[in-house]
């Protein structure tokens, strides 16, 4: 499989001229029960807040797995670890949470029928995978299925009453490239962007927080995804004078590029995204990549605070779950809206139905979810009230591997958010 599938949906966004999305393995079904692969659709649009029967609360997981270019089925692999952990514990309150979950295909289209099948299959809770969100919203705020930890964040989810973000979106972690890019030593930065648009939307989000960092913001260098001679972009880039580079692009096109800036005697600072952290784009880019820093939304998969999620992925491999192998962020964030929702959830003494789910979600301030410091019922800054949570960290690459390199951090209080 090719890394452009493989790609980490944390920048998924940018690669979309109009439908590229993120990556996983199963492309068996575009929908199933903890497993199973019914293709069954659903044109049903009325509210629900029953669980689908007494003794399941059905967590709904929006992905993409045939698609042309993404295959993020290991999304599915994480929630349904999440959920055997916790039925293994007692479930919530004594219910179990079954997952079930629905492809996309990588359209809104996609997303529409699978925002219908969650009302369908009486979801109490939602999480989206991919940017079709807005595509969903009117389907499942009419039926009061709240989302919990989408990502990538789309600027629907910022602003959603009905949205509860748990980390940054793609703009955030991007937003971040300067301070990242100052921290290693750099002075200056330049962007290495595809040519859609909202790549180089978030490219532009950039330019203010790399100068609010004391950084010259060296500009833009663009290009199609389909480029396959980086001479030009590179000649491009070493012009600008910049002694970091930060990529909007997808992970495969890093290494030729660095390669060939190498050849030409460049030999800049580089600030990655989250699909650089794919295995085989690491084993593929080799010593090029070796000291990249990455603003994450996560620890490394290596990192003490993530054992819980490593164990939790080896007992659903154990148990035959698909994909259980794949730890990245493409599981881990599934994994953590799951766990999140039943933290929550046990508090609950009403019945856990969507919309009683969402005034709980409203009236937690703070909970602990794992490694993170949740705060669901808290407003976030004006333009991104949906998310109060802000941490990240940054991690490395040392020696061929992704390692933690920083405690949690504020990204709002690093960009002045308010």
């Amino acid at each position: 499989m090719g890394s452009l599938r493989r790609a980490v949906p944390s920048l998924v966004v940018v690669l979309a001229v109009g439908a590229v999305v993120g990556c996983g393995s199963d492309k068996s079904s575009s929908g199933g029960s903890s497993g199973s692969s019914s293709s069954t659709g659903s044109s049903t649009t009325a509210a629900s807040g029953a669980p689908a029967s007494k003794g399941d609360l059905v967590f709904f997981v929006q992905t993409t797995i045939q698609s042309q270019f993404q295959d993020l089925s290991e999304a599915v692999a994480g929630a349904k670890a999440a959920a055997q952990s916790i039925n293994a514990a007692g479930g919530v309150n004594g219910q179990k949470v079954r997952i079930e979950f629905c492809d996309d295909h990588g359209t809104p289209a996609g997303a529409r029928n699978c925002a219908q099948q969650a009302v369908s299959k009486h979801a109490v809770a939602i999480q989206m995978t991919t940017n079709f969100s807005p595509s969903m919203w009117p389907i499942l705020t009419q039926a009061h299925i709240p989302a919990i930890g989408n990502n990538p964040f789309s600027e629907s989810d910022l602003i959603n009453p009905d949205s509860y973000g748990q980390t940054p979106g793609t703009d955030t972690l991007l937003a971040l490239s300067g301070y990242v890019a100052k921290n290693m030593g750099a002075k200056s930065l330049a962007v290495a962007s595809y040519d859609v648009g909202t790549a180089i939307h978030n490219s532009e989000a950039e330019k203010d927080p790399t100068k609010q960092q004391g950084l010259d913001f060296k500009g833009i260098v663009s290009f199609p995804a389909t480029t396959t001679d980086y001479g030009p972009i590179v000649q491009k880039l070493k012009s600008t004078g910049a002694d970091a580079l930060s990529f909007v692009t997808a992970g495969q096109a890093v290494p030729p590029i660095l390669q060939t800036a190498k050849q030409l005697g460049y030999t800049p600072k580089v600030v990655g995204n989250g699909t650089l952290q794919d295995p085989a784009t690491l084993k593929s880019g080799g010593a090029l990549l070796e000291g990249m820093q990455i603003p994450s939304p996560v620890p490394a998969m290596s990192d003490p605070g993530l054992a819980e999620f490593r164990n939790d992925m080896a007992a659903a491999q154990k148990a035959g779950v698909a994909d259980a192998d794949k730890l990245d962020q493409t599981s881990v964030l599934p994994w953590l809206a799951v766990k999140g929702f039943a933290e929550v959830a046990k508090t609950m003494t009403k019945p856990i139905t969507g919309a009683n789910l969402i005034d709980a979600l409203n009236n937690t301030k703070d909970v602990k979810v794992s490694f993170l410091d949740w705060k669901p019922g808290v407003p976030g800054p004006k333009a991104k009230p949906r998310l109060a949570n802000a941490s990240f960290w940054v991690v490395k690459v040392d020696n061929g591997k992704i390692v933690t390199a920083s405690k949690p951090l504020d990204a709002y209080q690093i960009l002045g958010a308010s």
